[in-house]
């Protein structure tokens, strides 16, 4: 298992200059939540900021593969296309890893990682304290007929606070092209898992929680 070491410097990085091997293909909404029921529930801050970070790595240009990124952002080996992120509202990696439905021994290996170092999972989303989230569960499905053939994907989003108030989130995705519409599929026809994890310092979740009016503590 790969993971980065600890960000250093006082000043926070620029969000224009980005360390990055990003794909153009970088998926189009980090942020969305899925609940039981089907029922799309999304925080507008939230997607407005990791919107922004995808288009940011999808802009920027290629470059060798970041170092220096926070302890909690968990890279396997054999990950392909890794790309970052750092920003002083958070630190994202992205990257796609060849792993069966549902990616049991990835999810495994985050889990004892950071939880070994005192972060807990959250049973709900962060920003939306109604909301189950895949540690609750699991994988959920919807629909992107965005795509172009419309796909199906199946997610896993879930969040772990660290001991300070941090954030981190990670959202697994198999994004399968779909045949037939009307009938959700068991599992992903593809093995190609990709995968966005996010740190957040803990002053930016005690903003955007209170923008939100969920400030409640955990």
């Amino acid at each position: 298992m790969r993971v980065a070491s600890a960000v250093t410097g006082a000043t926070p990085p620029n969000m224009r200059v980005q360390r990055t091997r990003s794909s153009p293909s970088a998926l189009r909404s980090p942020l969305t939540r899925q609940p039981l029921g089907g029922v799309e529930v999304r925080s507008a801050q939230r997607v407005a900021m990791l919107s922004l970070i995808v288009l940011s790595m999808s802009c920027s240009n290629r470059q060798p593969e970041s170092t220096g990124l926070p302890p909690e952002l968990v890279i396997p080996p054999g990950a392909l296309q890794v790309s970052s992120l750092v920003d002083s509202r958070a630190t994202t990696v992205h990257f796609r890893l060849v792993s069966a439905f549902p990616a049991t021994d990835y999810l495994a290996s985050v889990s004892k990682h950071l939880e070994g170092r005192g972060w807990k999972p959250l049973p709900e989303d962060w920003l939306n304290p109604n909301v189950s989230s895949s540690h609750v569960q699991g994988w959920t499905y919807f629909l992107d007929k965005t795509a172009t053939p419309p796909s199906g994907v199946h997610q896993w989003l879930a969040d772990w606070q660290s001991p300070s108030g941090g954030i981190v989130s990670y959202r697994l995705r198999y994004v399968s092209p779909l045949r037939d519409e009307l009938h959700e599929p068991t599992k992903p026809t593809t093995d190609q898992l990709d995968v966005m994890a996010t740190s957040v310092p803990a002053w930016i979740v005690k903003k955007m929680q209170a923008r939100a009016g969920n400030g409640t503590k955990r």
